[in-house]
């Protein structure tokens, strides 16, 4: 008997919600032996919280913007925040997976959740790494230009 007959409807989030429940037990388990926590703590304590606080929401706003662009990419079809949740869960992924496994984790995350073919949603990505790649050769170039006056 799988557990899908146990609890039928309710397995994936089940899965879902113990396997969040592992990567944050992961994580504050090992971030003591891989941070300095004196350090960490020394820097927190001299930084001004306000620019904290305008650092935090410039953070979360250009993570929304680039939800948003990944969502005009796809013709506004999915959610604003189905296509956040999914963009977010991959950069997540890619920070704590080899071979940016998170780019994967997101676009089946999002074709599931919005209900898009894996290919429309996999070309989206490819589309947006191209312009990403355009802005960075930009930046480049911007960086060349001002730097050599």
């Amino acid at each position: 008997m799988t557990l899908g007959r146990i609890l039928p409807g309710r397995t994936s989030t089940h899965i879902r919600w113990i396997a969040s429940a592992a990567a944050i037990a992961l994580i504050v388990l090992l971030f003591p032996r891989m941070v300095d926590v004196p350090a960490v703590m020394r820097a927190v304590q001299q930084s001004d919280w306000r620019l904290d606080l305008l650092a935090s929401l410039a953070f979360v706003a250009g993570l929304v913007a680039y939800a948003q662009r990944w969502r005009f990419l796809l013709a506004g079809k999915p959610g604003l925040g189905e296509t956040f949740q999914a963009a977010n869960a991959g950069h997540a992924a890619n920070i704590l997976l080899p071979l940016r496994a998170g780019e994967a984790l997101r676009v089946t995350m999002l074709g599931r959740s919005a209900a898009l073919p894996l290919a429309e949603v996999t070309a989206s990505v490819v589309v947006e790494r191209g312009i990403e790649q355009m802005m960075r050769l930009l930046a480049l170039a911007g960086a060349l230009v001002t730097g050599l006056r």
